[in-house]
């Protein structure tokens, strides 16, 4: 791979080598990139031939396959795709990466390796690979991308290219907004990294109108300075997060512990606590303390939780962060299909055996028309009932 730095490349990336990226007919693709993007990927590829390469975030494949059209020509290159998902997202039908088939179906063996369902997290040390270039694009909800980052840095080269897709998704969203001000991951990860940046030459992403156009795509060059400053990322992770990646928290925790020093992952586990209170509680508070108080005031209640879906998975999020224990039943109707959740075995309802007096149920079904009907069943069999999460998590009627 060639090493030169950003400032001194004699090239403008979207104008190299374009010839090699209009091979593929893009019409009969699904790609989440402007031709000027996939363009400006190719172009660094093209002319700074990394061999080993790395995706997070696959979506259909158009992105593997602009990547692997870089490189098809190179025989020792080689690329790894990573998505959390087993199916594109936006249809929950279709396999993801299913366009690299439809392009290459004659794929030498070894070129590709695609890996679905798994957190970057999860695998990064099984790869056991040093990348000298990567594209993430993954979910665009702070702080999936920096959590992304924070998990491959260990693993990329020094001289290594990082590029960033939709650094400015959140313009998108029409005269109704629907995505305005969220979708900042991108561009929260891209600010607070330390590293040399290419933009493309023009600014050609009309996200506002087209007048007023923005960048969405960015290429960082990793070096010494990423590495030193990289307290920088984790301190952004205190920015209030638009979702917590409950599943995956883990692992991150896991991996993270294992390259960097113990002040910063004391950073990660404070703002990790911070906004698991925030985003499960529903965004009424950062006390974490004061969520966990309303599961430990149920010890002593004889409690028993009724529906295993989000919510639940939400509770057990919060003890998880909040160390604390979680001892009690999960009923739900579905518990022979679910079987359990985060280990904790989810059990048929059972309505005939005897309620013991001052038991409680806490019912977490977010549907207000089932959770009415639950409620009516489980009051008829002598439950004191607290429905939903709003009076779950009212503190003080828990602990009077």
């Amino acid at each position: 791979m060639r090493t030169e730095s950003f400032s001194i490349i004699p090239i403008v990336p979207e104008e190299y080598d374009t010839t090699h990226a209009d091979k593929v007919d893009w019409s009969r693709l699904n790609s989440e990139m402007s031709d000027q993007e996939r363009k400006f990927v190719n172009g660094l590829i093209r002319y700074f031939r990394p061999q080993s390469l790395l995706e997070v975030g696959v979506s259909q494949g158009g992105g593997s396959v602009n990547l692997l059209n870089s490189i098809i020509d190179q025989p020792q290159a080689g690329l790894t795709s990573i998505d959390r998902m087993e199916v594109y997202y936006g249809d929950g039908v279709t396999p993801v990466g299913n366009d690299v088939s439809k392009t290459f179906p004659d794929l030498p063996e070894g070129k590709w390796n695609l890996i679905k369902g798994k957190d970057p997290s999860e695998v990064m040390e099984m790869l056991g690979q040093w990348y000298d270039f990567a594209v993430i694009d993954t979910a665009h909800l702070h702080p999936i991308e920096s959590l992304n980052f924070l998990c491959v840095l260990p693993y990329l080269k020094d001289g290594a290219i990082v590029v960033l897709h939709d650094i400015s998704v959140f313009y998108y969203g029409g005269d109704n907004g629907n995505n305005n001000g969220r979708s900042l991951a991108t561009r929260i990860l891209m600010t607070a990294l330390t590293g040399e940046k290419i933009f493309p030459q023009r600014k050609t992403t009309a996200y506002v109108s087209n007048n007023e156009l923005v960048h969405n795509i960015v290429a960082v060059q990793i070096n010494a300075d990423t590495r030193k400053q990289i307290g920088d990322l984790f301190q952004s992770l205190y920015t209030p997060w638009e979702t917590y990646p409950g599943e995956d928290i883990r692992s991150v925790k896991n991996l993270l512990s294992k390259h960097y020093p113990i002040p910063l992952m004391e950073d990660f586990r404070q703002a990790a606590r911070l906004n698991a209170a925030w985003v499960l509680s529903g965004r009424r508070t950062f006390s974490l303390e004061r969520l966990t108080g309303a599961v430990q005031a149920l010890q002593n209640k004889k409690a028993m939780f009724y529906g295993a879906g989000q919510n639940m998975h939400s509770i057990l999020d919060l003890c998880e962060a909040g160390d604390v224990k979680f001892e009690f039943p999960i009923w739900d109707a579905n518990a022979r299909r679910i079987g359990e959740i985060y280990g904790h075995p989810v059990v048929e309802p059972n309505f005939e055996e005897q309620v013991p007096e001052g038991s409680t149920a806490i019912i977490t079904i977010g549907s207000k028309i089932i959770s009415s009907d639950v409620r009516k069943t489980l009051e008829y069999s002598g439950w004191t009932v607290i429905e939903g999460m709003d009076e779950l998590f009212d503190y003080r009627n828990l602990s009077s």
